[in-house]
């Protein structure tokens, strides 16, 4: 039961961290959208484009905000409930190495991420293997 619950915190974690990229490309396809709309006409006012532009950073922080939860549930995952399983390992160390690109603090915590996950690396692979053991066992029992 404990790994199961720590195998929904992590799958939610990892649906939530696509809040950010959502944002960002929203706001990226909005912004040139304002640009374009604005460059049409003959004179451009600052105040309409800053305008549009402020308006579109709203879906940005609600991406930002569900990704920040979503991080929540993969640390609850990961040091809470101890959740271990290959894909888990995986989604970690890409997403460890993406947070590695934000310097500075990005940097510090996304290296920690992976240090981590490479010390631990056998936990998450043992699970596996002890699972296709005792499966293995069942089948030879029956």
């Amino acid at each position: 039961m404990k790994k199961d619950n720590g195998r929904k915190f992590a799958l939610w974690g990892a649906w939530l961290q696509l809040g950010a990229l959502i944002g960002l490309i929203y706001n990226v396809i909005g912004v040139g959208g304002a640009f374009q709309t604005n460059s049409q006409n003959e004179t451009i006012k600052a105040e309409n484009l800053a305008n549009e532009i402020s308006i579109l950073l709203v879906p940005t922080m609600v991406g930002m905000i569900t990704s920040s939860v979503g991080g929540i549930f993969l640390a609850v995952a990961l040091f809470g409930k101890k959740y271990r399983a290959p894909w888990f390992l995986c989604f970690l160390i890409v997403y460890g190495v993406l947070l590695a690109m934000h310097f500075p603090k990005g940097t510090f915590l996304g290296s920690a991420l992976c240090i981590y996950l490479i010390c631990k690396k056998n936990e998450f692979l043992a699970i596996n293997t002890e699972q296709g053991c005792s499966d293995n066992r069942t089948q030879l029992h029956a």
